[in-house]
């Protein structure tokens, strides 16, 4: 029962402050909870300049001596576009060292298009889903983070009556799989399409099967909460996934190192 993608008021689209995230996370039994708040420096993102970095990062050290012995609470960042930025990302984490556990690597916008956004819903099928994959390649190329965030998030915007379908993009998937193997970065079985109604995990099964395919054997859980109410909500039929689908492990972190969980 882990949780680690879990945005707070320090998000500009989350509420809820830490300690509520906290009380919520021990009421539905997690093991470890992961703050993973927006950083982005897009300067076209609603997030850009929002996040107080000292600020966030005092209030998830407060949380995590209240609530020791209770939950291990982690302190993390969801990065957009890590690869683009990197002299800002390497700033932040150099200020931070020692007080971060682990970075999730996302995608939001590609081409100067925001998922979701209206000149995404203007694009082709082709135009909107080969380039989104092209985009997490590079990211993962690029390396410098511990989690990749919502592997296919081009699935929770499909095209009404054209829906990405995995296996279309089979090889652009498998590409980024691999060079996730490479570089030791795990994905995320993220539930946030499946919790709103939307579309499946993300990624979807076919994708974690090629993963395990690969030689992959390690998973992070992420609920992609933007408030209490919806952390650890889905997390168990995750983890029952990743046991499905023969998974070892799921992935902790502490100060940037990964120290695997025993899946049993």
């Amino acid at each position: 029962m882990l949780d680690y993608h879990v945005h707070s008021q320090h998000s500009v689209d989350a509420e809820g402050d830490v300690r509520d995230h906290c009380r919520q996370a021990v009421k539905q039994g997690l093991l470890d909870l992961g703050f993973s708040d927006h950083l982005d420096f897009d300067p076209r993102d609603a997030g850009y300049g929002f996040l107080s970095l000292d600020r966030y990062l005092d209030d998830v050290a407060r949380c995590r001596e209240e609530y020791a012995g209770r939950l291990h609470v982690r302190c993390g960042l969801e990065v957009g576009e890590l690869h683009r930025y990197w002299p800002q990302v390497s700033r932040v984490l150099q200020k931070s060292a020692g007080r971060l556990d682990f970075v999730i690597g996302s995608v939001h916008w590609y081409g100067g298009t925001l998922l979701g956004g209206d000149r995404y819903r203007a694009l082709t099928p082709r135009a909107r889903y080969a380039p989104y994959f092209a985009e997490v390649l590079a990211l993962v190329d690029h390396g410098g983070f511990q989690i990749l965030g919502h592997l296919d998030l081009v699935s929770r915007y499909p095209i009404p009556g054209s829906p990405p379908v995995p296996e279309e993009h089979q090889e652009e998937i498998r590409a980024i799989l691999g060079a996730m193997l490479r570089h030791g970065i795990v994905p995320e079985i993220n539930v946030s399409g499946i919790r709103h109604g939307i579309c499946s995990f993300l990624p979807p099964r076919p994708v974690l099967e090629w993963y395990r395919e690969l030689g992959g054997n390690i998973v992070a859980l992420g609920s992609d909460a933007h408030g209490p109410a919806s952390v650890g909500a889905m997390i168990p039929q995750a983890v029952r996934l990743a046991r499905d689908l023969g998974f070892g492990y799921l992935a902790r972190f502490e100060r940037l190192e990964l120290s695997p969980l025993p899946l049993t």
